[in-house]
């Protein structure tokens, strides 16, 4: 796992380091810096994180929302002497990790964890209106076709 954790942080300069307190949920955004002979990633200043169960998420795409690659790195948050690490426990590759296929494996994964989540709530699966996202999309490719300044992809 060490592998994939430390060829994956390197491919970005931020993550969201998320961490559970008292208040509930905490994310922020973090620099963190692999050091390979602990096996671990060192967390820029965090501020008020605390310490116990978290997660580093390295996400980026376009500004259009497209070449999407992303990851979650799952582990616990220690600070040790003078610095704040990250202990990675779980790599869980996400849209972009791992080749093409890595697209198929996110989708058809997400597909079946919406069918336990319906089947756990007793919800049929909702109807998607395609006509209406058809008709938004048109009327946003009219816009980018008639706005000074903007310009389709």
């Amino acid at each position: 796992m060490w592998r994939e954790v430390e060829r994956e942080s390197r491919r970005f300069e931020t993550a969201v380091l998320s961490t559970v307190g008292d208040g509930g949920p905490t994310s922020l955004r973090s620099v963190p810096t692999a050091d390979p002979e602990r096996r671990l990633l060192v967390i820029d200043d965090p501020g008020d994180s605390l310490a116990g169960p978290a997660s580093l998420l390295y996400h980026r795409h376009d500004d259009r929302l497209w070449k999407l690659r992303s990851c979650l790195i799952v582990g616990r948050l220690e600070h040790r002497a003078n610095e704040c690490c990250f202990v990675p426990e779980r790599f869980v590759p996400g849209m972009g990790v791992g080749g093409p296929l890595s697209y198929v494996r996110f989708l058809r994964k997400g597909r079946r964890t919406a069918a336990r989540y319906l089947e756990r709530r007793h919800l049929a699966r909702p109807q998607v209106e395609w006509d209406e996202i058809a008709s938004l999309l048109d009327g946003a490719a009219w816009a980018d076709r008639n706005v000074p300044g903007t310009h389709q992809a």
